[in-house]
């Protein structure tokens, strides 16, 4: 194994602090802290070579107070270490990865000398870290080797429940199966592996040759000669045995990954086996295993390190049938079973297929291996018939007294054909009913709001048919009384009118004064007449109430512009709408009155009408290109009742009217009406 207490690392700056005692021992070394060791002691001192690689920059060496490592501080040192030297070395000190380490200026060999005696050392005094870099013995029972790189090969010795991989150089023994399981003492030096914070992660020995190897006991000849050990025995009591040593097992194999582990089971057990051997497995086959037992905490025994050998083909178990019940009394781990369970997820990950399964209320999962057939999708909720192997795990607090329980467990399946539907889910499913609900919920919402747009609309309507019977009452009661006004009283002054005309042609034959009176009484007549007329017929105008204000004044602009033979011309913009009844009415009227002015006074060639809707706000607007007037003094003459009459049913409607006119320019009359649409109803 690789020194990695001796990396770069341990360059550090120096500290030139001309008050530094120099060390001349390695104890004192060893025994300055990493702050201490930072400040970069001056070290001269003399030691023996105990471990070198060539082509390396480093090496250890140790004296009669410790052991540490010795790292070149640059190329120009010249020096090439061999075991047994001893060495003067020059330097100083540096904190390492683990222990504190020389950093070496100068190093001069002054002679040689034994190696250092190896003490004999257990697993357990190796992992107290106290002997990083010395020479040590350990004995142990071999379990692999195997050839790391060209110079160096591994050998895995088991010790005092440890594993210490011990690297050596040159190349690995030409028959190292002839090794396993043999009882060997090694001597080396004590590696240890760290972490960046400096803490111990394991340990290891580095051996310089095959000869600091000694066998005490030799494997048997032919290890598959020896009786095969029933799987429910391994790791159990036997008087004078001990579970270091190598088992023979035999069984048929239930599954295998090549390369790495497989399954078998004989008459009264199961077991799982890890082996880096080559060779493919089939389900069915008969085989002999010879491997080392391992007790894993929270688990059941494997065998590690195994080589097998094909004894025969037979025919696949048939599974057990279990409950989850019967797997947690902790009897058949590692044994092929087949259980009844609801798929709760299925997913894939890594190539590995997982199956998530309930059964008597207890979560497990079910793994099918990496293969080129997968299981197919599968609907959540189905019934599924597993056949594969349990795989127990122990609960974390193992009991003084009683049975250890089993916390959980989970199912490896061989291959896809070891997963069967028996029931697909119900159709009723807790997503569907969701869904179905939902649905509901969106109907029954959707059904509500639905009704409350129709009462909506049911009110509105009833509004406007309100709005029409009442308009249609009202016209209904302007034609009786236009009737009545045009039978009775209009009829009564035309007959007046006529006997005053009579009387008037014989008004030579009159005094001047009576001729005067009368004359005034015809003209009286005939403007009573011609009011009557107009009230009769704004109360006969039914195209205000049927389609509206821009129809009504487009009727009356036209009427009246035949009279003089001007160009009439009448437009709205905007989104048009209706007004309030009453609001309409006024506009009508007050338009009708801009329109006769401008008939009877101006001679207009060319009268428009602009009905102008701008949001809230309406505009009307009627212009002529008539011969004007001044406005101020026809404001001042209280005798015309026109622009006086206008003014108050602008302001009865909350609006503004404007006059503009000059004489021979013709004249325009506006009316500005705001919050048009929110007005419901005026006096």
């Amino acid at each position: 194994m690789v020194f990695v207490f001796a990396l770069l690392a341990l360059l550090l700056p120096r500290a030139r602090a001309g008050d530094l005692p120099t060390l001349t021992t390695v104890g004192q070394i060893r025994a300055l802290s990493e702050e201490e060791a930072a400040f970069s002691y001056p070290v001269h001192l003399s030691a023996v070579v105990t471990y070198c690689r060539s082509k390396l920059s480093w090496f250890t060496i140790q004296d009669e107070t410790g052991a540490c490592a010795c790292i070149k501080a640059s190329a120009a040192v010249n020096f090439e270490a061999h075991p047994g030297q001893v060495v003067m070395v020059e330097g100083w000190s540096s904190p390492g990865g683990y222990v504190s380490n020389i950093v070496a200026s100068r190093i001069v060999v002054t002679g040689s000398a034994p190696l250092p005696e190896a003490k004999p050392m257990r697993y357990e005094q190796m992992m107290s870290g106290q002997q990083a870099c010395q020479r040590v013995e350990v004995r142990g029972v071999v379990r692999t080797i195997y050839q790391q790189g060209r110079q160096q090969f591994v050998m895995q010795i088991a010790s005092g429940g440890g594993k210490l991989p011990t690297v050596i150089e040159g190349l690995a023994p030409a028959h190292p199966e002839q090794w396993i399981d043999s009882v060997v003492r090694v001597r080396g030096v004590c590696s240890s592996t760290f972490n960046k914070q400096r803490q111990l992660c394991g340990v290891g020995l580095s051996a310089l040759t095959l000869d600091d190897v000694v066998r005490e006991e030799y494997p048997p000849a032919e290890p598959y000669s020896a009786p095969a050990k029933p799987i429910r025995q391994i790791m159990q009591f036997v008087q004078g045995s001990a579970h270091d040593r190598r088992i023979k097992v035999s069984g048929t194999v239930l599954y295998h990954q090549p390369g790495q582990s497989f399954f078998i089971e004989d008459q009264t057990s199961g077991l799982e086996v890890l082996s880096r051997e080559a060779g493919t497995l089939h389900v069915g086959d008969r085989v002999e295993v010879l491997g080392f037992p391992l007790w894993s905490e929270y688990s059941f025994p494997r065998l590690e390190d195994a080589v097998f050998r094909r004894v025969g083909r037979g025919l696949p178990l048939k599974p057990i049938d279990v409950t989850v019940s019967q797997l947690l009394e902790g009897q058949l781990d590692r044994r092929l079973v087949r259980l009844q369970a609801q798929l709760v997820e299925q997913s894939r990950r890594k190539g590995e297929e997982l199956l998530v399964m309930k059964a008597g209320g207890i979560l497990f999962n079910a793994r099918l291996s990496p293969s080129d057939d997968g299981v197919a999708s599968l609907a959540n909720d189905s019934i599924l018939s597993l056949a594969g192997i349990c795989r127990l795990q122990m609960g974390e607090h193992r009991p003084v007294l009683g049975d250890w329980p089993v916390s959980a467990f989970e199912l490896l399946l061989p291959s896809p054909e070891d997963v069967r539907v028996v029931k697909p889910p119900d159709w009723w499913t807790q997503q569907r009913v969701g869904w179905l609900l939902a649905v509901v919920t969106s109907l029954f919402v959707g059904a509500m709001c639905w009704v409350a747009m129709l009462r909506h609309r049911v009110r509105l309507q009833t509004a406007i048919i309100s709005d029409r019977l009442r308009a249609e009452a009202a016209l209904n009661e302007r034609e009786r009384i236009a009737r009545e006004l045009h039978d009775t009283v209009e009829q009564d002054l035309a007959a007046i009118g006529m006997h005053f005309e009579v009387i008037t042609d014989r008004a030579l034959e009159l005094e001047p004064m009576v001729r005067e009176n009368f004359e005034a009484a015809v003209r009286q007549v005939r403007r009573s007449q011609a009011d009557m007329h107009h009230a009769v017929w704004d109360l006969r105008s039914g195209t205000l109430v049927e389609w509206g204000l821009g129809p009504a004044l487009e009727e009356a602009l036209r009427s009246s512009a035949a009279h003089c033979g001007a160009v009439p011309e009448c437009q709205e913009y905007g989104p048009v709408r209706r007004l309030p009844g009453v609001i309409e009415h006024h506009l009508l009227r007050i338009g009708q009155e801009a329109i006769t002015n401008a008939v009877h006074h101006a001679a207009p060639k060319k009268i428009s009408v602009v009905l102008r809707y701008e949001g809230d706000t309406l505009i009307m607007r009627v212009e002529d290109d008539g011969c004007g007037f001044d406005v101020e003094a026809r404001s001042q003459n209280t005798a015309r009742f026109g622009l006086m009459g206008m003014r108050e049913r602008v302001e009865r409607i909350g609006g503004r009217l404007s006059v503009q006119s000059t004489p021979g320019a013709g004249s325009v009359v506006e009316v500005v009406l705001r919050n048009a649409g929110s007005l419901s109803s005026v006096n």
